[in-house]
């Protein structure tokens, strides 16, 4: 009947509700916990804002937008040679329409040194270094790149102390960039060589072929961190960016051995060099005597015991001009044994008192002193004198 037929689909659909109702409550049974999320520690996140700007050679700055600047987080530890530095945190952003770059929520990491890094026409700009907690440098400049060196000078000092048969040097090199361009030597054909002493060959400085390829002397390295200074063509040689400035500067120590008195070492700079400046230091026992081509002035004083004459040279030195350094009274050692000098010294006056004593008898003259003198005794004197100081 309908009846019947109406109530028994109102019991296959409330039996379709309860089957319903027990599978979702099985499943919710057995399915995994959902994974609770993990807080955000704040506290080791900073913010840095600043600004990229475009310096043309007039001096105009203008926002450089769309360029693309890193923060870079890196920890020194210390050990030989300096130390090394790790990278230990990196981040990027691209500058808005203002120039604007915004690092958001950056690693914090309290030991850490970061900057800003903005790469530009193969030159990696960098900001001054600064730690999470103090001021951030406002702006980024980069400049136009050039491989010329026309507006490039160098200030030298070179100390020189004497030793027993060498000759300690330091050089200190700084270069100076006069215009508003960035000079990259990695894109010139010789980089920029740095001046070193050398013996001067017929009067001439050799520049190139006098160092070993590879690794640089000294500890050679750019004061910036950019770039490196290596063994190239026999010379020392720096490749990197020069930028605007006088920031950057080289020292590096190396030795010249000599075996006479008496020494001429020249060095020749590639570039304009307005001030040179020659430091001498000596034992105050040796009285060494020194000089320059070019017209100085000498400042004396003391160190101790040690004797140091500062050099000031009066001119700036031209490109291509050599400056020769002369120094005289060196302690070095005689060429010669000691003992084969003091036999000739003697051999030499035996000689001459038996010419004395022929060319008396020849004319008559000889006396009761110089007849006993017999050359052959003499000379088994001088045999013996030889063996004994050989023997010493």
């Amino acid at each position: 009947s309908p009846g019947a037929g109406r109530r028994g689909r109102g019991r296959v659909g409330s039996l379709l509700t309860v089957l319903t109702l027990a599978t979702l409550a099985q499943s919710e049974e057995h399915a995994p916990l959902a994974a609770p999320t993990e807080a955000v520690d704040t506290s080791r996140q900073f913010s840095v804002d600043a600004v990229v700007v475009e310096v043309d050679e007039a001096g105009v700055v203008r926002p450089l937008p769309g360029a693309l600047g890193w923060m870079i987080g890196r920890i020194r530890k210390p050990g030989p040679h300096g130390g090394t530095e790790d990278v230990v945190t990196r981040a990027s952003a691209r500058a808005s329409a203002a120039g604007r770059l915004a690092f958001v929520n950056a690693t914090r990491i309290d030991e850490a040194h970061y900057r800003i890094e903005v790469p530009f026409k193969g030159v990696a700009f960098r900001s001054s270094d600064f730690g999470p907690g103090d001021p951030v440098p406002r702006e980024v400049r980069v400049y136009r790149v050039t491989t010329k060196p026309d507006a490039l000078r160098l200030r030298l000092l070179t100390d020189v102390q004497v030793g027993d048969g060498s000759l300690s040097i330091t050089e200190l090199v700084r270069v100076e960039n006069t215009a508003l361009t960035a000079v990259d030597t990695t894109q010139s054909e010789l980089g920029l060589r740095l001046p070193t002493m050398a013996f001067t060959v017929f009067g001439r400085v050799p520049t190139w072929g006098m160092l070993p390829t590879g690794a640089p002397i000294g500890g050679a390295e750019a004061s910036t961190g950019q770039g490196k200074v290596i063994g190239e063509r026999g010379a020392l040689v720096y490749r990197g960016p020069i930028l605007p400035g006088n920031e950057l500067f080289f020292q590096f120590r190396y030795s010249v051995p000599y075996t006479t008195e008496t020494v001429s070492l020249g060095l020749l700079a590639d570039l304009p060099a307005p001030e040179s400046l020659i430091t001498i230091r000596y034992p105050d026992h040796l009285g060494v005597r020194f000089g320059v081509n070019r017209p100085a002035r000498a400042i004396e004083s003391r160190e101790g015991t040690q004797e140091r004459r500062d050099l000031l040279l009066s001119a700036p030195l031209g490109v291509g001009e050599p400056l020769i350094l002369t120094l005289d009274r060196l302690p070095a050692e005689s060429p010669l044994p000691a003992y084969f000098v003091s036999a000739v010294v003697v051999a030499l006056v035996v000689l001459g008192a038996a010419v004395i004593v022929g060319a008396r008898r020849r004319r008559g003259m000889t006396g009761p002193v110089l007849d006993d003198f017999d050359t052959r005794k003499a000379v088994e004197v001088v045999v013996d004198v030889v063996r004994s100081v050989g023997g010493a």
